[in-house]
């Protein structure tokens, strides 16, 4: 697998490793085409299949011969939670400028229950 760094997402896209790297050109180009990160997101919510070939696409800074190949992979790929949650924190990362998110808060939570520090 290829070396990750902070922020890094790691996507499965037709059976092979991918890096998307959140970037300032990839937030500026998403966020463009759709109006804010919140409305990308929903996108993906919504298994939006341009949704997801466009933030790959910017977060694979794909150059426009490359890009028209995607479509393809993406099908090939299918639009599965396997997919779609590493995009959707993709674009959780992108909003937290390109930082990695803290860990799941829940668990924070139930780590302090867990130390008594619930009601009794």
């Amino acid at each position: 697998m290829p070396q990750l760094t902070a922020g890094d997402v790691p996507i499965t896209l037709a059976g092979e490793t991918r890096i998307l790297h959140p970037t300032l050109r990839a937030i500026t180009q998403i966020s463009n085409v759709y109006g804010g990160l919140g409305k990308a997101r929903s996108a993906l919510v919504e298994q939006d299949f341009s949704a997801a070939c466009t933030i790959i696409r910017w977060g694979l800074n794909l150059n426009d011969a490359e890009a028209k190949r995607l479509p393809d992979k993406v099908f090939e790929t299918g639009l599965t939670s396997d997919l779609l949650i590493p995009l959707i924190r993709y674009v959780a990362i992108l909003a937290n400028g390109g930082k990695p998110l803290p860990d799941e808060p829940e668990q924070v939570v139930d780590d302090e229950s867990a130390e008594g520090n619930a009601p009794a």
